[in-house]
């Protein structure tokens, strides 16, 4: 699960937030960049079809105050244009799930979700609109105490992104790919312990095309270190962010 270099683009991970709502909002926008997307915000259908015009961003997520106002449907206006009308639409709604199906199905929405907004619906609605190949769990970015094997330096500070399912470790260590390493990290003073697959590892010889690091799969990690690593990524995606 490398940064392997920002998947795509910077410009293929540009995304436009058009909510009316002032904290609705915030709360996407500031999860979407904590997912590791380019996030840009208006709150008018006018100023939302200005910038998608302009702009042509990977993805539009409007409510519907943004997406049917005055009149004004975004996601037909978009469709009428060559140059916008393969940008995808999701659109966030009051209603719940079953209600929005209703509504929505077989209006041309790429998905529908219901606010208040959950992180893990958020990022796996984008995941599988945008993504060329979609994850299922939250990744992000974070310094924690971790150590590969036993080695006798013990606990070193490190820059990691992430998951439930493994993690990318900037090291200068190097691996061989798909060999079995043991790796340990803290997290909220909870020591996690599990056998990892080595799905890459790139050293100097590799950088700055790649970043120095490695990527794990955790092979043998328990239910409740999971629960662990789910905990912590919910706290560090929120912490900050001021919900409605």
């Amino acid at each position: 699960m490398s940064e392997e270099r920002q998947e795509n683009g910077s410009r293929d991970r540009v995304l436009l937030v058009a909510v009316a709502d002032f904290y609705e909002r915030n709360y996407a926008s500031m999860l979407l960049q904590r997912f590791g997307y380019h996030v840009f915000a208006v709150d008018t259908t006018k100023e939302a079809a200005k910038f998608v015009s302009n702009i042509l961003p990977r993805l539009v997520l409007a409510d519907e105050r943004v997406a049917r106002a005055q009149g004004r449907d975004l996601l037909s206006s978009m469709k009428q244009e060559p140059k916008t009308s393969a940008i995808p639409v999701i659109l966030l709604t009051s209603a719940d799930e079953k209600k929005a199906e209703r509504l929505f199905n077989g209006a041309g929405y790429e998905a529908v979700l219901s606010l208040p907004l959950e992180p893990e619906a958020l990022y796996r609605a984008v995941q599988k609109t945008i993504e060329a190949h979609p994850r299922s769990f939250i990744r992000i970015s974070a310094s924690i105490d971790a150590r590969l094997d036993s080695g006798p330096d013990g606990f070193v500070r490190s820059s990691v992104v992430l998951s439930e399912n493994g993690m990318f470790l900037r090291t200068t260590i190097t691996k061989p790919a798909r060999s079995r390493v043991m790796v340990s990290f803290v997290l909220m003073e909870r020591t996690i312990t599990t056998d990892a697959y080595v799905l890459y590892s790139h050293g100097f010889d590799e950088y700055p095309q790649k970043e120095l690091g490695i990527g794990l799969r955790f092979e043998t990690i328990s239910d409740e270190d999971k629960a662990a690593i789910r905990l912590f990524i919910h706290k560090e995606i929120g912490q900050g962010i001021a919900k409605k």
